[in-house]
């Protein structure tokens, strides 16, 4: 599989954050290759890495290496064109944190594209080296989980520009009237948020994320799946905070059973052993033991977890994305 990076700007398109520029995102592309290459793509770049901020114990992210190769050419689908999906990584996550589950879709035959969410929750620099940091004051939860679905329109728009060029890799091989959108955390409320208004999500996934925006008020058309933790929190946690943290557990619990009230096609699936992080490459990243001791990572085994997360997202896309490729 092949891995490339853009830096898209949406000419017609003002940034929120800063009104006066256009938006401007980086996103990355995993996709199926028609070749190995001469050089694995990076797990992220130096320039980004430097300004990250990532002290110990947090994992050196330097040395990891993936199953990607750096911008091969793309491979022809047999027939038709390779079918997409857009991954909306968490609040201050980066795109690559999600490596794991992107490289499983692109060996499954998806184009999957992960845009780096500018000015809100991480700091992104952008391959020609500029850097965008995090405003000091974000809107409400409502309003960011629109912009985030307004990237994903970006995303998708640019793609289909990537498709109709003929000096493009990509030109006539995405499928763009079908989309898969997922999302893992803030990036599953605008998976959610997005497939609320737009005909082209055949499929959605909401990572462990909370319920923002309208999917309370409206339910979800799309088939739609929320992919939860198992509400445990740390061993050293008091029992002040278990009980706290149950509480708005259940809550949030509620919201997902209210949405799937509203939505045709809608299912909650706790995870047993999962915390919010471990629907991330994080499993794989701390080594033990420190991995035992993450708050935010579960009794999951480090890989076992990681297979059953790539396992539940595909075969959920591939029995929804087929369908609606039928037309059914």
């Amino acid at each position: 599989m092949g891995r490339t990076e853009f830096d898209w700007q949406d000419e017609t398109r003002p940034d929120p954050f800063v009104p006066s520029l256009r938006r401007e995102i980086d996103v990355l592309v995993w996709y199926p290759a028609q070749r190995v290459g001469a050089m694995p793509a990076v797990y992220v770049r130096e320039n980004w890495l430097r300004q990250l901020d990532r002290p110990f114990p947090l994992p050196n992210l330097s040395g990891v290496k993936t199953h990607s190769w750096d911008s091969v050419p793309v491979a022809t689908p047999d027939q038709g064109r390779w079918p997409v999906v857009i991954l909306s990584s968490g609040f201050g996550a980066l795109p690559s944190d999600y490596t794991c589950i992107a490289e499983e879709l692109a060996s499954r035959g998806y184009v999957v594209a992960a845009p780096a969410n500018t000015y809100s929750g991480l700091t992104v620099v952008f391959p020609d080296g500029h850097v965008v940091k995090e405003v000091e004051s974000l809107p409400s939860n409502d309003r960011l989980a629109q912009i985030w679905a307004d990237d994903i329109k970006t995303v998708v728009k640019q793609l289909a520009e990537l498709d109709e060029s003929l000096a493009s890799p990509f030109y006539h091989r995405l499928e763009l009237t079908r989309l898969g959108v997922i999302g893992h955390s803030f990036g599953g409320v605008a998976a959610a948020q997005y497939c609320i208004a737009e005909p082209t999500c055949a499929a959605g996934i909401n990572m462990d994320g909370a319920l923002w925006g309208d999917a309370l008020k409206r339910g979800i058309q799309s088939p739609f799946l929320f992919l939860i933790s198992d509400g445990t929190t740390a061993f050293w946690s008091s029992k002040s905070e278990k009980r706290g943290w149950a509480r708005q557990y259940r809550e949030l619990l509620a919201t997902y059973q209210a949405t799937c009230a509203l939505s045709p096609r809608c299912t909650v699936d706790v995870q047993p052993g999962f915390r919010h992080m471990n629907f991330t490459d994080s499993p794989a990243l701390f080594r033990v033991p420190l991995i035992w001791a993450h708050p935010l990572l579960g009794s999951a085994g480090r890989y076992d977890g990681l297979s059953t997360v790539r396992r539940k997202v595909a075969e959920f896309l591939d029995v929804w994305m087929n369908r609606s490729a039928r037309g059914e």
